[in-house]
């Protein structure tokens, strides 16, 4: 996700899914050569020392700890919501992100309880057709900014299942609460999960100006994960790494390499964004026999180190 204009990604997965991506995302000449590139010099990714990139795949290792011999014992929780009520979501800790004209707010669609309610116990978030809207359809999206809830280093888990098809972009990330650095993205950003289309892996990434620019190894990792079911997607995130968790297990992890902002703005306070958007940027187009595209989320949970 991104708040600025959408000027396309490319998003290195692993290279038995790569090619599925390349097909699904719509680039230009020059777009399609660079990705290109990418796709060749990352067959070599994993005969390089891990201090050559800022970001290092661990889909296949045994999930760890992030602080060495840390417990559970040792988070305390700063936020949550178990989405208890029912109706619209608790205006104490939730904002409705405004319609825009980049690509994930573009249907976005504020105080609708048909596009973002709780019921059962359970938030739902919904991208649908609506005939009576002039962009024809309207989708749902909350965020804890604008002094809601914000922190710097931290554990979040949040349990969700999706659903899936062409347009369909469920998302759950986190944007600085501050443009301390600059405007998008040179004050970073946060992706726990991205999924487009029917990929069978989620992207789990960061950004910043180094990663936007190609002047340090940028990282996006294709996580695996339970179509359909619930999953718990989380990061674990302190001044030295981000690792970047699929139902506990580390998939990736993002190293402060001690090159200031341009690689690591994240030294500063960030929110949270959940929402369902389609139809525009690495979405694709839509395709309507799989709509309504929908986002169940469970519980939101936030935690610090002692």
């Amino acid at each position: 996700m991104r708040v600025s204009g959408w000027r396309g990604r490319y998003v290195l997965f692993q290279p038995d899914v790569l090619f599925r991506v390349f097909n699904y995302i719509n680039r230009d000449c020059m777009k399609m050569k660079y990705f290109t590139l990418l796709f060749f010099c990352s067959l070599f990714v994993g005969c390089s020392d891990e201090t050559s990139t800022s970001f290092v795949n661990n889909q296949n290792q045994q999930a760890r700890d992030t602080i060495d011999n840390e417990d559970d014992n040792s988070w305390v929780l700063i936020f949550a919501d178990e989405f208890n009520i029912d109706g619209a979501v608790d205006s104490k800790k939730w904002n409705y992100t405004p319609r825009g004209d980049v690509a994930h707010a573009y249907y976005y669609k504020p105080n609708d309880t048909s596009v973002v309610w709780c019921e059962d116990g359970m938030l739902n978030l919904k991208f649908m057709k609506d005939e009576t809207d002039p962009r024809g359809y309207k989708s749902g999206s909350i965020r804890t900014d604008g002094g809601k809830f914000d922190f710097t280093y931290g554990k979040v888990e949040v349990k969700a299942k999706f659903s899936s098809g062409d347009g369909s972009w469920p998302a759950i990330w986190m944007m600085p609460a501050s443009s301390k650095y600059g405007g998008w993205p040179a004050s970073g950003e946060i992706d726990i999960m991205e999924h487009i289309k029917d990929l069978d892996v989620a992207v789990q990434t960061v950004h910043t100006t180094g990663t936007e620019q190609k002047t340090y190894p940028f990282g996006h990792s294709g996580s695996k994960f339970k179509r359909g079911e619930w999953n718990i997607w989380g990061i674990e995130w302190n001044d030295k790494k981000i690792d970047f968790m699929v139902n506990g297990e580390v998939c990736a992890t993002y190293y402060n390499k001690g090159l200031g902002a341009v690689q690591w703005p994240f030294d500063i306070p960030f929110f949270l964004i959940l929402n369902v958007a389609g139809g525009k940027g690495m979405a694709g187009p839509i395709n309507e026999k799989h709509l309504p595209f929908t986002m169940q989320v469970d519980y939101v949970r936030v935690y610090q180190w002692k």
